[in-house]
């Protein structure tokens, strides 16, 4: 696990009704909280400068569970549809320049750890995903995000410290796939009933609102540095002349979150692919439509991709 350094980090977690939890951070002096009714708690722990020691803590409500082999670093969120979510191992007939390399040296990055939250549909917001931190190695890279692990293999190298990245993401998601209820309801057409979503968009990954309830809301209690975003080739063919308008929408909603108004949001411009159109308008239409979100929304960064090819 990683820990966003130097941060009021949540630590979160279920105990007997109303029941003290005493939580010892081995950085720090024990704290303690009351759960709730219905047996939450949760408390936030400043935690330490970034470093390659491990960690532990300790959360006891009578029965003590340890967590070992904690680091202090950065951590990012690396959210999106396919490109975001093809692992360094590639897709099927669809590798990834200079995989094989990467995967062998990966064992070289020291404190360089990935969690995937399985992507999964919610007709509600979920606090939990069941999910384990990986640390990179050749026995683990293939299966981290591709754009991810080059994200986090030039941070570490650049910065020296532990990187946490947290893979959010499901190929072939709009952006209305990841908006909350409210936003939806009263400023799109979208559907948000389960049953309605589901005769609009038989394809699942198309889906409104699903998709982050389940798959992105059960992060929001983390601490994280910033976010990397790669979306937009589902919505070159729907909503496109609406993309920067809910694009900008999903960035405050996402800040609110994490409760950091400017926290960093970097996004990738969508690949430059045809799309099914061979005069190639379709694709510059949500191209500028990023470009326009990158510079009217402050402390986002728009990754070109025209230079590739």
């Amino acid at each position: 696990m990683i820990v966003q350094q130097q941060a009021e980090v949540k630590f979160w977690g279920t105990a007997t009704s109303n029941s003290r939890v005493v939580v010892k951070p081995s950085w720090s002096k024990p704290v303690s909280v009351v759960a709730d009714k219905d047996g939450k708690w949760n408390v936030k722990i400043r935690t330490p400068k970034a470093s390659y020691t491990p960690l532990n803590i300790t959360f006891d409500d009578g029965q003590a569970v340890t967590l070992h082999n904690i680091l202090a670093g950065e951590v990012w969120v690396c959210a999106g549809q396919s490109n975001m979510e093809m692992p360094l191992q590639g897709f099927y007939e669809c590798p990834v320049e200079g995989y094989q390399d990467a995967i062998a040296t990966s064992g070289q990055m020291k404190g360089v750890r990935y969690v995937k939250i399985p992507a999964a549909m919610s007709a509600v917001p979920k606090d939990d995903a069941v999910c384990r931190w990986e640390e990179i190695n050749p026995n683990s890279a293939s299966y981290c995000s591709a754009v991810g692990y080059f994200f986090g293999r030039k941070l570490h190298e650049v910065l020296n410290v532990p990187i946490g990245l947290i893979l959010a993401n499901k190929g072939g998601t709009m952006v209305e796939s990841w908006l909350d209820k409210d936003y939806l309801q009263h400023h799109t057409d979208e559907p948000t009933d389960s049953t309605e979503i589901a005769m609009k968009y038989p394809k699942d990954w198309l889906r409104p609102l699903l998709w982050g309830n389940g798959t992105f809301h059960p992060i929001l209690n983390s601490t994280v540095r910033g976010i990397i975003f790669y979306q937009g080739c589902s919505n070159v063919d729907h909503n496109s002349s609406t993309y920067a308008k809910r694009l900008t929408e999903l960035i405050n909603q996402w800040r609110k979150g994490f409760h950091s108004s400017e926290l960093p949001f970097y996004f990738v411009e969508i690949a430059p692919y045809n799309y099914g159109d061979a005069m190639g308008t379709v694709a510059a239409f949500i191209r500028s439509q990023q470009q326009e979100v990158a510079n009217n929304v402050s402390n986002t960064v728009l990754i070109g991709t025209n230079d590739l090819v």
